[in-house]
């Protein structure tokens, strides 16, 4: 079975599209890194965590998805 990568897409104020900010093969990782920005004071709705097999193309098709749903 493959292993799941984790991404942690942050989405910006200005034009609302979401982009990668981190990412690791390790959950808890990622969930401290996506406290971190909470405590920076980002909001909850413009963080999410997207899992992929962590190919680059698997993670930008899954961005430019979520991307495509906010113009469409």
């Amino acid at each position: 079975m493959a292993r799941k990568y984790f991404s942690l897409l942050v989405r910006s104020a200005d034009d609302r599209v979401w982009a990668v900010e981190f990412g690791d093969f390790d959950r808890d990782v990622v969930l401290e890194e996506r406290a971190d920005y909470s405590d920076h004071g980002c909001r909850a709705s413009d963080l999410k965590i997207i899992t992929s097999d962590g190919k680059q193309a698997s993670i930008d098709a899954a961005v430019a998805s979520l991307n495509l749903a906010i113009a469409g």
